[in-house]
Protein backbone atom coordinates (compact mmCIF):
# COMPACT_ATOMS: atom_id res chain seq x y z
CA UNK A 1 0.00 0.00 0.00
CA UNK A 2 1.14 3.81 -0.91
CA UNK A 3 1.34 5.48 2.37
CA UNK A 4 1.67 8.82 0.63
CA UNK A 5 -2.05 8.09 -1.32
CA UNK A 6 -5.41 8.60 -0.03
CA UNK A 7 -8.44 7.11 -0.02
CA UNK A 8 -10.45 9.57 -2.04
CA UNK A 9 -10.47 8.39 -5.55
CA UNK A 10 -10.68 10.02 -8.74
CA UNK A 11 -9.91 14.00 -6.88
CA UNK A 12 -7.20 15.73 -7.64
CA UNK A 13 -7.63 18.06 -4.42
CA UNK A 14 -5.10 17.89 -2.06
CA UNK A 15 -6.30 17.13 1.72
CA UNK A 16 -5.19 19.90 3.78
CA UNK A 17 -6.00 21.02 7.65
CA UNK A 18 -7.27 24.16 7.76
CA UNK A 19 -8.32 26.45 10.93
CA UNK A 20 -12.17 26.53 10.27
CA UNK A 21 -13.64 29.35 11.81
CA UNK A 22 -17.05 28.01 13.37
CA UNK A 23 -18.07 31.63 15.19
CA UNK A 24 -17.26 35.33 14.73
CA UNK A 25 -18.73 38.15 16.53
CA UNK A 26 -18.12 41.45 18.32
CA UNK A 27 -19.31 41.98 21.89
CA UNK A 28 -19.08 45.87 23.58
CA UNK A 29 -18.62 46.16 27.30
CA UNK A 30 -19.24 49.35 28.96
CA UNK A 31 -18.66 52.78 28.52
CA UNK A 32 -15.39 54.20 30.41
CA UNK A 33 -15.06 58.06 31.47
CA UNK A 34 -11.86 59.08 32.05
CA UNK A 35 -10.77 62.95 32.46
CA UNK A 36 -8.12 63.43 29.18
CA UNK A 37 -5.50 66.31 29.79
CA UNK A 38 -3.37 66.60 26.43
CA UNK A 39 0.58 67.65 26.37
CA UNK A 40 2.92 68.38 23.61
CA UNK A 41 4.68 65.71 25.73
CA UNK A 42 2.17 63.10 24.95
CA UNK A 43 0.63 64.05 21.77
CA UNK A 44 1.77 65.55 18.75
CA UNK A 45 0.16 68.59 17.41
CA UNK A 46 -1.05 69.84 13.87
CA UNK A 47 -2.98 73.27 13.83
CA UNK A 48 -4.73 74.33 10.48
CA UNK A 49 -6.47 77.51 10.15
CA UNK A 50 -8.52 79.09 7.31
CA UNK A 51 -7.61 81.77 4.84
CA UNK A 52 -11.18 83.48 5.42
CA UNK A 53 -13.14 85.06 7.99
CA UNK A 54 -15.58 83.33 9.94
CA UNK A 55 -17.37 86.15 9.82
CA UNK A 56 -16.94 90.07 9.99
CA UNK A 57 -13.76 91.25 10.17
CA UNK A 58 -14.00 93.16 13.76
CA UNK A 59 -11.16 95.79 13.27
CA UNK A 60 -10.34 98.29 10.69
CA UNK A 61 -7.05 96.25 10.09
CA UNK A 62 -7.62 93.38 9.94
CA UNK A 63 -7.24 89.84 7.43
CA UNK A 64 -9.44 90.82 4.54
CA UNK A 65 -9.82 94.21 5.75
CA UNK A 66 -8.11 97.07 4.41
CA UNK A 67 -4.59 96.78 5.50
CA UNK A 68 -4.40 93.50 5.44
CA UNK A 69 -2.74 92.43 8.93
CA UNK A 70 -1.66 89.04 10.11
CA UNK A 71 -3.71 86.74 11.98
CA UNK A 72 -2.07 85.38 15.13
CA UNK A 73 -2.87 83.67 18.40
CA UNK A 74 -2.40 86.22 20.98
CA UNK A 75 -5.25 86.39 23.77
CA UNK A 76 -7.04 83.57 21.04
CA UNK A 77 -10.20 81.97 21.91
CA UNK A 78 -10.95 78.46 20.52
CA UNK A 79 -14.76 77.52 20.15
CA UNK A 80 -14.95 73.71 18.83
CA UNK A 81 -18.01 72.59 16.87
CA UNK A 82 -17.28 68.82 16.31
CA UNK A 83 -14.87 66.35 17.06
CA UNK A 84 -13.80 62.46 16.50
CA UNK A 85 -11.40 59.91 18.31
CA UNK A 86 -10.24 57.30 16.74
CA UNK A 87 -9.03 54.40 18.98
CA UNK A 88 -5.98 52.98 16.87
CA UNK A 89 -5.32 50.61 19.43
CA UNK A 90 -6.41 49.04 22.63
CA UNK A 91 -4.46 46.38 25.00
CA UNK A 92 -4.01 45.48 28.21
CA UNK A 93 -0.91 47.17 29.73
CA UNK A 94 2.01 45.04 30.72
CA UNK A 95 0.66 45.57 34.50
CA UNK A 96 -2.40 43.66 33.89
CA UNK A 97 -3.77 40.56 35.67
CA UNK A 98 -5.32 38.80 32.51
CA UNK A 99 -4.93 34.74 32.94
CA UNK A 100 -7.10 31.69 31.85
CA UNK A 101 -9.09 32.11 35.36
CA UNK A 102 -10.48 35.08 34.01
CA UNK A 103 -11.94 33.41 30.72
CA UNK A 104 -14.71 31.20 31.41
CA UNK A 105 -17.40 29.16 28.77
CA UNK A 106 -20.21 27.97 30.58
CA UNK A 107 -18.24 29.31 33.76
CA UNK A 108 -15.92 26.53 33.11
CA UNK A 109 -12.33 28.64 32.80
CA UNK A 110 -10.16 28.04 30.21
CA UNK A 111 -7.20 25.37 29.80
CA UNK A 112 -4.80 28.05 28.59
CA UNK A 113 -4.59 31.41 27.54
CA UNK A 114 -1.56 32.83 25.52
CA UNK A 115 -0.94 36.15 23.85
CA UNK A 116 0.38 36.06 20.43
CA UNK A 117 1.05 39.29 18.02
CA UNK A 118 -1.72 40.83 19.96
CA UNK A 119 -4.11 38.51 20.24
CA UNK A 120 -5.40 36.02 22.55
CA UNK A 121 -5.85 31.99 22.54
CA UNK A 122 -7.57 30.09 24.79
CA UNK A 123 -7.21 26.64 24.70
CA UNK A 124 -10.13 24.40 25.24
CA UNK A 125 -8.85 20.69 25.44
CA UNK A 126 -9.33 20.02 29.00
CA UNK A 127 -12.94 21.18 29.25
CA UNK A 128 -13.97 20.08 26.52
CA UNK A 129 -16.24 17.20 28.60
CA UNK A 130 -18.17 19.77 30.10
CA UNK A 131 -19.16 21.54 26.76
CA UNK A 132 -19.89 18.19 25.16
CA UNK A 133 -23.20 17.07 25.89
CA UNK A 134 -25.69 13.98 24.74
CA UNK A 135 -28.39 14.38 22.57
CA UNK A 136 -31.50 14.95 24.84
CA UNK A 137 -29.46 16.02 27.72
CA UNK A 138 -31.15 19.03 29.35
CA UNK A 139 -29.78 22.53 28.79
CA UNK A 140 -28.42 23.08 32.28
CA UNK A 141 -25.61 25.74 31.80
CA UNK A 142 -26.47 27.77 28.68
CA UNK A 143 -27.49 30.79 28.32
CA UNK A 144 -29.59 31.96 25.68
CA UNK A 145 -32.67 33.97 24.65
CA UNK A 146 -35.05 33.18 28.19
CA UNK A 147 -34.46 29.77 28.77
CA UNK A 148 -34.42 28.09 32.36
CA UNK A 149 -31.87 25.38 33.77
CA UNK A 150 -34.47 22.52 32.76
CA UNK A 151 -35.98 24.25 29.71
CA UNK A 152 -34.87 24.13 25.59
CA UNK A 153 -33.45 26.96 24.69
CA UNK A 154 -34.60 29.08 21.52
CA UNK A 155 -34.28 26.83 18.51
CA UNK A 156 -31.89 29.60 16.81
CA UNK A 157 -29.14 28.39 19.42
CA UNK A 158 -30.18 24.96 21.15
CA UNK A 159 -27.75 22.65 21.46
CA UNK A 160 -25.11 25.08 20.14
CA UNK A 161 -25.39 27.79 22.50
CA UNK A 162 -22.44 28.58 25.09
CA UNK A 163 -21.54 31.87 27.54
CA UNK A 164 -18.85 33.27 27.18
CA UNK A 165 -17.42 35.52 29.62
CA UNK A 166 -13.88 37.56 29.81
CA UNK A 167 -13.28 39.29 32.78
CA UNK A 168 -10.55 42.32 32.14
CA UNK A 169 -9.25 43.98 35.14
CA UNK A 170 -7.45 46.65 33.40
CA UNK A 171 -5.35 48.73 32.76
CA UNK A 172 -5.70 49.82 29.24
CA UNK A 173 -3.08 51.45 27.24
CA UNK A 174 -5.18 53.38 24.46
CA UNK A 175 -3.70 55.02 21.86
CA UNK A 176 -5.46 58.02 19.69
CA UNK A 177 -6.19 59.81 16.89
CA UNK A 178 -8.38 63.29 17.70
CA UNK A 179 -9.66 65.78 15.26
CA UNK A 180 -10.79 68.90 16.42
CA UNK A 181 -13.31 71.30 14.33
CA UNK A 182 -14.13 75.37 15.18
CA UNK A 183 -13.53 78.43 15.10
CA UNK A 184 -10.75 80.88 16.60
CA UNK A 185 -10.95 84.62 17.35
CA UNK A 186 -8.41 86.75 18.47
CA UNK A 187 -10.74 89.96 18.92
CA UNK A 188 -9.74 91.14 15.70
CA UNK A 189 -10.26 88.27 13.55
CA UNK A 190 -11.99 84.99 13.59
CA UNK A 191 -11.08 81.71 11.80
CA UNK A 192 -12.04 78.42 11.67
CA UNK A 193 -9.75 76.06 12.08
CA UNK A 194 -8.61 72.16 12.47
CA UNK A 195 -6.72 70.41 14.98
CA UNK A 196 -5.21 67.24 14.57
CA UNK A 197 -3.96 65.53 17.90
CA UNK A 198 -1.93 62.19 18.13
CA UNK A 199 -0.47 60.18 20.72
CA UNK A 200 3.08 60.27 20.14
CA UNK A 201 5.09 57.16 19.57
CA UNK A 202 8.27 58.50 18.33
CA UNK A 203 11.97 59.95 18.86
CA UNK A 204 10.48 61.79 21.53
CA UNK A 205 8.76 58.52 23.03
CA UNK A 206 6.43 56.44 23.46
CA UNK A 207 3.36 57.83 25.66
CA UNK A 208 -0.29 55.70 26.03
CA UNK A 209 -3.30 57.00 27.31
CA UNK A 210 -3.64 54.81 30.61
CA UNK A 211 -6.84 53.66 31.64
CA UNK A 212 -7.44 52.27 34.50
CA UNK A 213 -10.80 50.59 34.44
CA UNK A 214 -12.32 47.02 34.32
CA UNK A 215 -14.64 45.75 31.92
CA UNK A 216 -16.52 42.26 31.28
CA UNK A 217 -17.17 41.09 27.96
CA UNK A 218 -19.83 38.59 27.97
CA UNK A 219 -21.68 36.70 24.44
CA UNK A 220 -24.42 34.64 24.72
CA UNK A 221 -25.03 31.55 22.10
CA UNK A 222 -21.47 31.01 21.10
CA UNK A 223 -21.38 28.15 18.46
CA UNK A 224 -18.27 25.77 19.77
CA UNK A 225 -18.20 22.51 17.80
CA UNK A 226 -17.27 18.99 18.73
CA UNK A 227 -13.68 17.76 19.01
CA UNK A 228 -13.01 16.17 15.91
CA UNK A 229 -9.91 13.47 15.49
CA UNK A 230 -7.99 14.43 19.02
CA UNK A 231 -8.11 17.92 17.54
CA UNK A 232 -10.47 20.20 20.45
CA UNK A 233 -11.82 23.90 19.11
CA UNK A 234 -9.77 27.01 20.42
CA UNK A 235 -11.56 30.79 20.63
CA UNK A 236 -9.25 33.58 19.95
CA UNK A 237 -10.01 37.22 20.38
CA UNK A 238 -8.53 40.78 20.69
CA UNK A 239 -9.72 43.98 21.85
CA UNK A 240 -10.20 47.28 20.09
CA UNK A 241 -12.70 50.55 21.11
CA UNK A 242 -14.04 52.96 20.10
CA UNK A 243 -14.69 56.69 21.61
CA UNK A 244 -16.03 60.27 21.54
CA UNK A 245 -15.06 63.34 23.37
CA UNK A 246 -17.70 65.04 25.81
CA UNK A 247 -17.65 68.92 26.54
CA UNK A 248 -13.98 69.25 24.75
CA UNK A 249 -12.10 72.62 25.60
CA UNK A 250 -9.07 74.18 23.98
CA UNK A 251 -6.85 76.85 25.88
CA UNK A 252 -3.03 77.72 25.06
CA UNK A 253 -0.58 76.12 27.09
CA UNK A 254 0.99 78.81 28.95
CA UNK A 255 4.79 77.21 29.10
CA UNK A 256 4.86 77.46 25.21
CA UNK A 257 3.61 81.08 24.83
CA UNK A 258 5.96 82.49 22.44
CA UNK A 259 6.89 86.08 23.89
CA UNK A 260 7.49 89.14 21.33
CA UNK A 261 5.44 91.98 19.25
CA UNK A 262 2.59 90.62 17.70
CA UNK A 263 2.83 86.86 18.62
CA UNK A 264 5.17 85.70 16.57
CA UNK A 265 4.59 82.12 16.68
CA UNK A 266 1.64 79.81 17.62
CA UNK A 267 2.07 78.28 21.18
CA UNK A 268 0.91 74.66 21.88
CA UNK A 269 -2.66 73.70 22.63
CA UNK A 270 -3.91 71.99 25.47
CA UNK A 271 -6.83 69.90 25.16
CA UNK A 272 -9.49 69.37 28.25
CA UNK A 273 -12.21 66.77 27.57
CA UNK A 274 -14.06 63.69 29.15
CA UNK A 275 -12.81 61.00 27.28
CA UNK A 276 -15.94 58.04 27.06
CA UNK A 277 -13.99 54.91 25.91
CA UNK A 278 -15.91 51.71 24.53
CA UNK A 279 -13.86 48.93 24.69
CA UNK A 280 -15.05 46.05 22.56
CA UNK A 281 -14.10 42.26 21.49
CA UNK A 282 -14.10 40.50 18.27
CA UNK A 283 -13.94 36.76 19.23
CA UNK A 284 -13.39 33.65 17.07
CA UNK A 285 -14.33 29.99 17.71
CA UNK A 286 -11.80 27.87 15.17
CA UNK A 287 -10.71 23.98 14.64
CA UNK A 288 -8.39 22.72 12.75
CA UNK A 289 -10.39 20.88 9.91
CA UNK A 290 -9.59 18.46 7.15
CA UNK A 291 -10.38 20.20 4.07
CA UNK A 292 -10.26 18.92 0.06
CA UNK A 293 -9.05 22.39 -1.39
CA UNK A 294 -10.06 24.40 -4.63
CA UNK A 295 -10.55 27.46 -3.20
CA UNK A 296 -11.16 31.22 -4.28
CA UNK A 297 -10.30 34.44 -1.47
CA UNK A 298 -12.70 35.21 0.63
CA UNK A 299 -12.62 39.89 0.30
CA UNK A 300 -12.18 41.26 3.46
CA UNK A 301 -12.29 45.08 4.43
CA UNK A 302 -8.69 46.95 4.97
CA UNK A 303 -7.96 47.93 9.07
CA UNK A 304 -6.62 51.09 7.92
CA UNK A 305 -6.57 52.89 11.41
CA UNK A 306 -4.65 55.67 12.10
CA UNK A 307 -3.37 55.59 8.36
CA UNK A 308 -5.36 58.08 7.62
CA UNK A 309 -4.03 61.59 8.12
CA UNK A 310 -7.84 64.51 8.39
CA UNK A 311 -5.03 67.16 8.39
CA UNK A 312 -3.31 66.51 5.26
CA UNK A 313 -5.11 68.52 2.12
CA UNK A 314 -5.03 65.51 -0.18
CA UNK A 315 -6.81 63.15 2.55
CA UNK A 316 -9.73 61.00 1.46
CA UNK A 317 -10.10 58.79 4.59
CA UNK A 318 -12.69 61.14 6.73
CA UNK A 319 -16.01 61.55 5.80
CA UNK A 320 -15.16 64.89 5.19
CA UNK A 321 -11.86 65.55 3.69
CA UNK A 322 -10.12 69.02 3.56
CA UNK A 323 -9.79 70.45 -0.33
CA UNK A 324 -6.18 71.94 -0.83
CA UNK A 325 -7.82 75.22 -0.94
CA UNK A 326 -9.87 75.01 2.10
CA UNK A 327 -7.50 75.78 5.25
CA UNK A 328 -4.00 77.71 5.19
CA UNK A 329 -2.44 78.67 8.21
CA UNK A 330 -2.50 82.27 8.52
CA UNK A 331 -0.23 84.98 8.28
CA UNK A 332 -2.39 86.10 5.95
CA UNK A 333 -0.98 83.94 3.22
CA UNK A 334 1.02 81.74 4.71
CA UNK A 335 0.69 78.17 3.60
CA UNK A 336 2.20 76.39 6.01
CA UNK A 337 0.51 74.48 9.00
CA UNK A 338 1.35 75.62 12.16
CA UNK A 339 3.11 72.01 13.74
CA UNK A 340 4.01 71.35 16.98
Amino acid sequence: MNCSSNNNQGRTENLVFLNKVFYDNTGSSCPVIYPLTTTSEAFTQQLVISSSNSGNCGCSSGCNCSNNCDFDLCNAQFTVTNSCVTVTSAALSEAAEFTAEDVTVDGFPVTSLTLENGRYFADLSGIMTQLTRCPGTPVDRHICGNCNSCDDCNPQCDNDGHFFLAEVGGPWEMYLNITIDGYVSNGRCSRDFRLCMRTRTDAAGNFPVTVDASNNFALQCVNIPCQSQGIAPSLRFNFEACGMLLNPVLTIDPTTEQPGNGCPAPASLILTASLVITPKINLQVVRPSLFAINASEVTTCCDDLGQCDDCAPSSECGSQPIAADSFACQYCGDTNSFRF
